[in-house]
């Protein structure tokens, strides 16, 4: 199939899939917003009939306090005494209760909670005490407030209710309560309230029990039903105010759009936690949303097809036919026709790609060349392999190093450069390691290199590789001979440092004659300056040593913490001196002994305290601390003191380095201190590593394999 065929099926493809993606976003993006649309105004309908309920009951809160302070009591009750006939006082009480409520039953009590007033005679005379519901409502009344129960079901109507109660008080000074009156809040009102809804509703109290619903036959059917374990229950009880699909109703099998919201109360009515729940089954609620996105995405997808259509008639004559073009150029040059050149039709896009593609057919016959001309200007050896691992490039500065010509070595493979003696110390180690590799390799006695290997390609396909031999000779030479510079100048100056040592020692011992406290002064001076050049030297020494002999001579079995502890005391003077605090945290168990010389532990530890020391402020805090870590010992020297920069972090371990903010702190040092300890903890296959942050301290930890991990 051409690729011209191909571009058009592609185009098409992708046109029709536009149209249906096009179209399935518009169905289901419109479908969401009408159904969220839809939800939101079920919660509003839901959180307007649960206001409108919570209204009727705070006008019932305000009834009972209005009965309770009517003229019937404040004139005619008095100190628990009725002065009136109870028929006047009946007939006026039963005005006041045409005027508020609905109420199924109101009464008043005295304050011994004996019924005086009723609606119902046949209650007249009777004790509220020892009527749960009633009791509680006379008690929370007599301290003086407005009560309002949860739902009940009333005792003496037996119908299901709210208690309301509200204390009676005198006019009289002090307003001191002579009853209270106590009314039953007629249930069928909120009733009504869920009945004028079209969908069905379901008031649920606190616990998950029903207490109404819009269902007028079932209403005493499923009174205080328990649907606490209902998914759409436990959704209302448990969350705050929303809308969601459910897979099933509350009664039913059908999915349903299921609002519910929170009973928040009205002023001084604060409610008592119930829930209102109002559900839609998803056909009823969606149906006229989904229908209406379908023709929606019907228009759109109409639309679409005849815009892409229109898309594609142009990209197959702007795009897919001088592609075709282009494509059938590019496979003549491609056989070896670098003359031919692709026809330029037009300024746009695809017209600078055949410029362009022009152009770099210019290109490709002065490019053949040029990877080898670079290879052969190179100052560094290189010889390049091929796919099947021969070699195919040898550049003049291989035939120098190794003393032979091109040809000699053209075509072979590694195996077959071992024969030369030359290239065998480098075809041994080429042949050990399969990996791009970075390393010295000793020729012969005057000749060591650094060989580079690259791989050409990607791993998927390598299409060769590469050996760069760069020539170190000259920089080993230098390397050698400063080393042996510093050593020879290291043991030269051991000895009259020792003799200047002991002399100025004599002199201020008073051996020698009395000094007066100037000249004191400056032999002092003199002695911690030649101090610190035996420090130096002993480091200089150390370093040879190292880097010689290994960093471990004499291994013995060591207890960490003795060892720390003896170091530790070298450190006193100088502790007192800069008045730092030094903390040795102990582990809690004992720590296992470990095989290591002690010499150089003892140097590691030394170095690494004087440093927390000495790049410590006055005052400050140095904190050693030794604890095992699975099979090794580890000891950490944490200060607080300047901080390492970011910067020279990877330095640290280096020889004679030193940070900025060091040498200004101290410019005593001599910047071998920590590739002394790295050398030795490394012998001891340890390791040594550090956190830090300039301003705020250091932490230097290094690890000893223990002896059973030895």
């Amino acid at each position: 199939m051409k690729l011209s065929q191909k571009i058009s099926i592609g185009i098409l493809f992708v046109t029709l899939f536009t149209v249906g993606l096009a179209g399935f976003f518009v169905f289901t993006g419109t479908k969401s917003a009408l159904q969220k649309l839809i939800g939101d105004n079920q919660l509003e309908v839901t959180r307007q009939t649960m206001d409108k309920i919570d209204r009727l009951l705070y006008e019932r809160y305000l009834d009972i306090f209005s009965v309770a302070e009517s003229t019937v009591f404040l004139s005619q009750y008095q100190e628990g005494a009725i002065t009136i006939s109870q028929e006047d006082l009946k007939k006026e009480f039963n005005e006041n209760t045409i005027l508020t409520g609905p109420w199924d039953f109101l009464f008043a009590v005295d304050k011994l909670g004996t019924i005086v007033i009723a609606t119902d005679d046949r209650k007249l005379g009777q004790s509220i005490l020892y009527n749960k519901p009633y009791e509680q409502a006379f008690e929370h009344a007599l301290q003086g407030g407005v009560y309002f129960s949860d739902f009940e079901v009333s005792t003496y109507t037996s119908k299901p209710t709210i208690i309301f109660a509200a204390p009676i008080k005198s006019k009289q000074f002090g307003h001191p309560i002579l009853g209270v009156v106590i009314g039953n809040f007629a249930w069928p009102a909120v009733l009504e309230v869920l009945e004028e809804l079209k969908e069905a509703a379901y008031l649920y109290n606190a616990q998950g029990l029903l207490i109404g619903s819009s269902d007028v036959d079932k209403n005493n059917e499923d009174l205080l039903r328990n649907d606490s374990k209902n998914v759409i229950v436990q959704n209302a009880i448990e969350g705050r105010e929303k809308s969601d699909i459910f897979p099933h109703s509350i009664h039913g099998v059908s999915p349903v759009l299921a609002s519910y919201v929170p009973q928040l109360g009205y002023l001084n009515y604060k409610g008592s936690g119930w829930k209102l729940i109002v559900e839609t089954t998803t056909s009823v609620a969606f149906g006229p949303a989904q229908k209406e996105a379908r023709q929606l995405a019907m228009v759109t997808g109409i639309v679409s097809l005849f815009a892409a259509l229109f898309i594609f008639m142009v990209i197959n004559h702007s795009v897919v036919q001088p592609v075709a073009a282009l494509t059938m150029t590019a496979s003549i040059i491609a056989g070896g026709d670098l003359a031919r050149r692709a026809p330029v039709r037009s300024r746009d896009e695809i017209g600078k790609l055949a410029e362009s593609f022009n152009t770099m057919t210019d290109s490709l016959l002065e490019a053949r060349k040029f990877p080898e001309n670079l290879i052969h200007s190179m100052g560094d050896g290189i010889i390049a392999f091929n796919r099947d691992g021969r070699v195919e490039i040898v550049n003049p500065q291989t035939e120098h190093i190794f003393l032979m010509k091109q040809s000699e070595l053209k075509g072979k493979d590694i195996r077959e450069l071992s024969a030369f003696p030359l290239l065998r110390p480098l075809t041994e180690m080429l042949l050990k390691k399969s990996e791009n590799i970075k390393e010295e390799v000793v020729l012969h006695e005057n000749m060591t290199v650094e060989v580079t290997t690259i791989s050409l390609g990607s791993k998927e396909q390598q299409n060769g590789s590469m050996i760069v031999i760069h020539d170190i000779t000259r920089e080993k030479q230098i390397e050698q001979l400063k080393t042996e510079f510093v050593s020879i100048a290291a043991h030269q100056l051991r000895t009259p440092l020792s003799a200047l040592k002991w002399a100025v020692n004599l002199l201020l011992s008073g051996d020698l004659g009395h000094i007066v406290r100037r000249q004191k002064e400056i032999l002092e001076k003199a002695y911690q300056t030649n101090e610190r050049m035996i420090l130096l030297v002993n480091d200089l020494l150390n370093v040879e040593r190292i880097e010689k002999e290994g960093a471990i001579s004499r291994p013995s079995l060591l207890d960490v913490v003795e060892l720390i502890q003896m170091t530790l005391l070298d450190f006193q003077e100088k502790q007192k001196e800069k008045k730092i605090k030094i903390i040795f945290k102990l582990s809690k168990e004992k720590l296992p002994k470990i095989f290591a010389d002690e010499g150089g532990l003892r140097l590691v530890i030394q170095n690494l305290v004087a440093n927390a020391i000495q790049y410590t402020n006055a005052g400050g805090l140095v904190t050693i601390s030794a604890y095992r870590e699975d099979h090794a010992v580890t000891v950490s020297v944490q200060d607080d003191g300047i901080g390492i920069p970011k910067y020279a972090q990877a330095r640290v371990f280096t020889k004679f380095f030193r940070g900025e903010n060091a040498i200004h702190m101290e410019t005593q040092g001599s910047g071998l201190g920590l590739f002394i300890a790295k050398n030795i903890v490394e012998s001891h296959r340890g390791k040594i590593w550090f956190e830090s942050e300039e301003g705020k301290g250091s932490t230097f930890y290094f690890t000893i394999p223990t002896v059973q991990s030895s």
